[in-house]
């Protein structure tokens, strides 16, 4: 007798109702507070576009390099050739399925354990669609 194949090569299925929102927020540039379970772990924040993220992102990978006395040309040439990557994937949709929107993004994110929460370093945080298990819309807060 075989072993059966426990690998499924079923990709993992993301919410429909999720992924619009993602395509909601790239084509508005607008923000919305969610909060996300992903593989147990409790994230809330304010769901940003991708491109928005590289953005952010670049700047603070730049502001670093400063901080580590990159000349500001230096540190500009790190923030540019960083959110490149946002003009071809976050570009205006023309395509069924563009490519960047496998993904979700957070900015002033926070991890919620029990009854703390706790910002993340620089505030944003980027995970698979795929990964996500359950959301709701609006950040949590701390109750007063």
């Amino acid at each position: 007798m075989t072993q059966p194949n426990m690998k499924s090569e079923k990709q993992p299925e993301v919410d429909w109702y999720l992924e619009s929102l993602v395509h909601i927020v790239t084509a508005t540039k607008f923000s919305i507070g969610v909060t996300l379970s992903v593989g147990g772990t409790v994230v809330t924040g304010q769901l940003i576009s991708g491109k928005e993220y590289l953005e952010l992102s670049a700047g603070q990978i730049s502001d670093a390099f400063k901080r580590l006395g990159v000349s500001e040309e230096g540190a500009k040439g790190i923030k540019e050739s960083l959110a490149s990557p946002a003009e071809r994937l976050y570009r205006e949709e023309t395509d069924a399925q563009p490519a960047g929107y496998g993904y979700i993004h957070l900015k002033d994110a926070r991890i919620v354990t029990g009854a703390a929460s706790h910002a993340l370093g620089g505030s944003l945080w980027r995970a698979r669609l795929s990964t996500v298990d359950g959301f709701s819309l609006g950040e949590l807060t701390q109750a007063p």
